[in-house]
């Protein structure tokens, strides 16, 4: 067995979008003669040192395949080990080259290698010589803007879309039922209790929804901002959520009663246009707080109540944690809508056979279910569902949604839309795309972006070309 030379040429270029491909090779190459002093440098001294971790490498030789194979001489295939996380192969061929990557797979999945070959693939095959390789399609063309509709808002404050005097139920649950125009009596008598400065944030740690929706609008109604936290939490981290808030007021529930707990801390006074304090996971740290504005709950409730038909008459299922940015989307939808919620009770909120009887018992039209766990019910049982003939909508956020065969079958048959939302906890939702049958392939889009939100997809603050992957940033 022979072993191949790899001859070491580091070179740093910078490439210029003004100048031609060939005059940007003909620099390449001048610098390539004038600098031979790191020639016989090991390569694996670079890539060791983390000065590479990237490599392209060039197999040049000039082989006469047909005269080696008359002296007995037969090549292999080439097993390249470079030591890079990232090695793209260039092969000479008879009637041209061919591409190869070897890649850690640790690091970079087949679909991503993918989407590189692709990528280099469309530019060579438009590539021109001879004009600015700014001009060359295949390069620069910019991954798309993703660009909702602009609609102009006159609200400021998200209790102005909000209804209110409707002896209508709200909160409807097996030991309550509660009135909008009672909910909002009780909530400015419990506003004049909470005595904060303006834009002061206010925690709530509650366990039913009565109690959840009481304390949000009573805050709001006090000129405050919630910082709701799960029950479940563990004091430690309640007590890291408080203290980073700026929390002196917290409203707790105790079974049938909400009370105001003080605590010692500075507060925070934030603008008028904060409209809740959420914090995310901590599970790359410390819990990080996000905090929303007014402005955009307005946007999202808008056009929520608009793109889908959705009126008075939904009976929405409450059953995401308090601590989770879609529990104010369950609420302020259905008091956007003049719609009811359904309180689950707090220790039944994990019982699936629990859900099903309060969808069933309360005929709920539409229930926020993550999509692992509607995929993990219908596995065990197909038919769990197949009684829940009041849902029409079922809305899927927090993570990516994959379909499986039972839930097709559920949509196929039941006739429900699923309407994939996706956001992160710093803008909420952002986007959106609501599937029937024909659209229930196993990994959907995340659909179209919301009016005044745009979308893009960069990588080293720019937008990356189209058909590579990248980051995804919002902006609206």
């Amino acid at each position: 067995e022979l072993g191949m030379y790899i001859r070491t040429l580091p070179f740093h270029a910078h490439l210029s979008h003004s100048e031609t491909f060939v005059n940007y090779a003909r620099r390449i190459f001048n610098s390539l003669q004038e600098d031979a002093t790191h020639t016989q440098d090991p390569i694996n001294a670079y890539v060791t040192e983390n000065q590479l971790n990237h490599l392209f490498v060039f197999e040049n030789y000039p082989i006469d395949f047909t005269l080696l194979s008359s002296k007995g001489i037969k090549i292999g295939a080439f097993n390249e080990r470079t030591g890079a996380a990232w090695t793209t192969l260039v092969y000479p061929k008879e009637n041209g080259f061919e591409l190869a990557i070897l890649h850690d797979t640790r690091i970079y999945s087949s679909l991503y290698v993918d989407h590189i070959l692709n990528h280099f693939k469309n530019w060579l095959s438009e590539l021109q010589w001879d004009i600015p390789l700014e001009q060359t399609k295949g390069l620069f063309i910019p991954t798309a803007r993703l660009q909702g509709p602009k609609v102009h808002r006159t609200e400021t404050n998200i209790l102005e879309i909000l209804k209110r005097d409707s002896k209508h139920p709200l909160i409807q649950g097996i030991e309550i039922e509660i009135s909008y125009a009672q909910l909002w009596d009780e909530a400015k008598s419990l506003s004049s209790t909470i005595q904060i400065l303006p834009g002061e944030a206010v925690g709530i740690d509650v366990k039913s929804t009565y109690h959840f929706v009481l304390s949000i609008v009573a805050v709001w109604l006090a000129q405050g901002v919630p910082c709701p936290v799960d029950r479940r939490y563990p004091d430690s981290r309640k007590e890291f959520i408080y203290t980073n808030a700026g929390i002196r007021k917290i409203l707790v529930s105790e079974e049938l009663t909400l009370h105001i707990q003080d605590r010692l801390n500075e507060p925070i006074v934030h603008a008028r246009e904060a409209s809740f304090i959420l914090h995310t996971s901590g599970s790359t740290g410390e819990p990080k707080g996000v905090l929303q504005t007014h402005e955009c709950l307005i946007n999202l409730i808008c056009w929520n109540t608009q793109a889908y038909p959705l009126d008075a008459k939904e009976v929405i299922l409450q059953l995401s944690s308090f601590g989770f940015d879609a529990s104010f989307h369950e609420v302020l939808l259905a008091m956007s809508l003049g719609a009811s919620l359904i309180e689950v009770p707090f220790e039944a909120r994990l019982d699936i056979q629990q859900i099903r009887e309060y969808i069933r018992g309360f005929n709920a039209t539409l229930a926020w279910i993550p999509a692992r766990l509607l995929n993990a019910i219908l596995e065990v049982d197909p038919n769990f569902l197949s009684d829940c003939d009041s849902i029409k909508h079922i809305v899927t956020t927090g993570e990516a949604l994959v379909i499986g065969k039972e839930l097709k079958h559920y949509i196929a048959t039941k006739g429900i839309t699923l309407l994939n939302f996706y956001g992160p906890t710093e803008t909420h939702v952002i986007t959106a795309q609501a599937i029937t049958i024909n659209e229930a392939i196993t990994q959907p889009t995340i659909g179209k972006s919301l009016p005044n939100t745009d979308i893009l997809l960069v990588n080293n603050h720019q937008i990356v070309p189209k058909g590579l992957p990248g980051e995804l940033w919002a902006a609206g």
